[in-house]
């Protein structure tokens, strides 16, 4: 597994990871969100690092997009435009012809001659490579309209056609016909794609089309009668949100979704999921699934890039690999960063008695592994915990210990044994020095009892005051945890936001993730309380609170109430797009609320005013510049008739 080490100088640079490419050499091009490209030798191990920064490895824009060789030149789509590798120097360039203000998502090489080039909302642009010129087809074309100006993948399959996925549905144009086809979903109809949002297209060795479809599943196209045929959750998937999609090696379809891997067997149609119990890092991987020369499946995400290789993919080493991937004391890993403990020494405190390891088989293919431990120095024999991969000892004596494991697959395979060993030191009151203290203690012990009477009373007193103050201390803890909480709504105070925000500032500076601070204002609030009464407008927050509630649904994300008829939502890793589209789904369900019956006979319209400060936070940045970057764009949404979205972000 590739992955960032912060102290190790050659190891991925930071962020997710966007797009992995191989080239005719076998070098792998990894694109780092907002940093730049890593290019891995995977002979050598070493890794070249190319961004805006680095005068001798430059890079015009940090925000890679996707990949494609033509004729042995590396192009690259980005945020600035599309720009190409140029061996000489050994640095990349804007590639001339092209608007270098565009934001390019999608390249393919069509007819010996074209590039077709996908971009985020000036939809297709054709540029011939050998007159240099282009032509740009957009959504409001009227003559040879395309399905949306934001175009996420294009594929020029083994048949001439060219496919094209967009935001808003699959465009399709072959030799045959001057126009671009429309593919787009139709309630009810099951013959069609489940949803528009198309992330990417596949064609497998059978010359099959596959489609990654945003919130719809996996699909693929049946040529016979012009139909589709998709693959949900209600078939085995595991989420319906699908990325990117590749064939291996023995014809099994596997898909990156925002809920870990899916492999498909289209001939029997069987769905099994990897997970990170299945030891592939993360449950979450970018647009960007590959299959390498050599055959191994690598994947892209939060975590790195994990590689699969091919003779685990063929089956062909059916005996599982094992490996202990973390210990644990009193429930806390001994080391996050640490992947696997195979063959360590490890030594403990005496007091750190409560321990426990977790092991993982790495075989994808079985679901019925299962394993024997056993903790030599402490167990009598061998241990079978089944498909169970944890075990936890507790209370356990000094000593020296050897903790071994190995794993069983269905067909009675044994693994490689594979073990850590550790020692617990003895506690400080069993060594010869602390029996010597004791002696002496035992004589100061028996000099002071006389004392003890006269002391009494005061200790008396002594225990009633820390008990007092224990319950003081009781009260103080409940009293912490009410001042977070908003009594009206439920929701977090403004108490809770000004620490909470703060933690999650400092994560998104380290991480190199964007952060959203978004402003919702009631729109008209004081008319409600002057029409309805003050409990009637209370009614109305609530209500809107649960709302709320029904959006922001990740452990990385809050809400508070601000104050007033004011509510903030921070949420973290989240772009502007994406951003957008949960204000939207926000504002929708504000519209659903109304004045409770017991107050109004009447139908009222209640709306939010939306400003969103949208950015990826500088070492200066602090809570203060997000504040008022949003408060901006709430003052704008209020001045311009309200019930509006105002996003404000600046120039990274």
């Amino acid at each position: 597994m590739l992955r960032y080490d912060e102290e190790d100088e050659n190891s991925l640079s930071p962020g997710k990871i966007n797009r992995i490419f191989e080239d005719i050499e076998g070098d792998l091009w990894i694109a780092v969100y907002n940093n730049g490209i890593d290019r891995y030798n995977p002979i050598t191990g070493e890794i070249a690092k190319y961004n805006e920064d680095n005068i001798i490895k430059y890079l015009p824009n940090n925000q890679i997009n996707d990949f494609i060789e033509v004729n042995g030149v590396l192009f690259a789509s980005t945020n600035g435009g599309l720009i190409y590798y140029d061996k000489d120097i050994d640095n990349f360039k804007l590639y001339p012809g092209i608007p270098k203000d565009m934001l390019v998502y999608a390249i393919e090489y069509v007819n010996n001659e074209e590039l077709w080039i996908g971009t985020y909302n000036h939809g297709l642009i054709i540029y011939n490579l050998n007159s240099k010129t282009y032509i740009n087809y957009q959504s409001n074309d009227m003559e040879n309209p395309i399905a949306d100006n934001l175009i996420y993948d294009i594929l020029a399959d083994s048949k001439g056609r060219i496919w094209i996925a967009t935001n808003n549905g699959l465009n399709l144009k072959d030799s045959t016909q001057e126009k671009f086809k429309l593919c787009t979903k139709e309630t009810g109809n099951y013959n069609k794609i489940a949803n528009n949002t198309i992330r990417s297209i596949f064609e497998d060795s059978d010359g099959k089309i596959w489609i990654a479809v945003v919130g719809g599943g996996l699909a693929y196209f049946v040529e016979e009668n012009d139909s589709f045929i998709s693959f949900t959750e209600d078939d085995g998937l595991p989420s319906n949100v699908v990325v990117s999609t590749v064939e291996d090696s023995t014809g099994n379809m596997w898909c990156s979704t925002e809920n870990g891997i899916a492999i498909l067997k289209p001939e029997t149609h069987e769905i099994f999921s990897l997970t990170p119990n299945d030891g592939i890092g993360s449950w979450e991987f970018s647009s960007d699934i590959i299959r390498t020369r050599n055959g191994s499946i690598m994947l892209g995400g939060v975590s790195g890039i994990t590689s699969i290789p091919e003779d685990l993919i063929m089956n062909k080493s059916r005996i599982p690999k094992v490996y202990i991937d973390d210990v644990l004391l009193f429930n806390e890993s001994i080391n996050e960063n640490q992947q696997f403990f195979n063959d360590e020494n490890l030594e403990f405190d005496a007091f750190e008695t409560s321990i426990e390891f977790s092991f993982v088989a790495l075989d994808y293919d079985s679901r019925n592994t299962h394993f024997l431990y056993k903790l030599i120095g402490f167990d009598e024999d061998w241990v079978r915990s089944g498909t169970r991969n944890y075990v936890s000892y507790s209370n356990l004596p000094a000593g020296n210990y050897k903790f071994v494991v190995i794993a069983k697959t269905a067909k009675d395979e044994v693994s490689e044994l594979v073990s850590v060993s550790f020692s617990i030191k003895k506690m400080w009151y069993r060594t010869n020095i602390a029996y010597f203290s004791f002696f002496i203690l035992m004589i100061i012990i028996l000099r002071s009892i006389l004392k003890l009477r006269e002391g009494q009373l005061m200790k008396v007193k002594n225990f009633e005051l820390a008990r007092l103050n224990d319950k003081l201390e009781n009260a103080n803890v409940e009293l912490e945890k009410i001042s977070t909480k908003d009594p009206l709504t439920n929701l977090y105070n403004r108490r809770y936001f000004e620490m909470m925000f703060k933690n999650h500032l400092n994560m998104a500076i380290r991480g190199g993730t964007k952060l959203a601070l978004v402003m919702v204002d009631i729109d008209d609030f004081k008319n409600i309380n002057d029409k309805f009464g003050h409990i009637a407008g209370d009614g109305v927050l609530k209500d809107i609170a649960i709302q709320m509630n029904k959006i922001v649904n990740r452990s990385t994300d809050f809400i508070t109430r601000f104050g007033g008829n004011e509510f903030i939502i921070v949420l973290y890793d989240t772009d502007c797009e994406n951003t957008d589209l949960v204000i939207k789904k926000l504002i929708e369900l504000i519209r659903l609320v109304q004045i409770r019956e017991q107050f109004a006979d009447e139908k009222y319209t209640i709306t939010a005013s939306i400003g969103v400060g949208c950015i990826k936070p500088r070492k200066s940045d602090t809570i203060q510049n997000y504040i008022e970057l949003a408060d901006q764009a709430l003052y704008e949404s209020k001045n311009s008739d309200k019930n509006r979205i105002t996003i404000k972000t600046r120039n990274e």
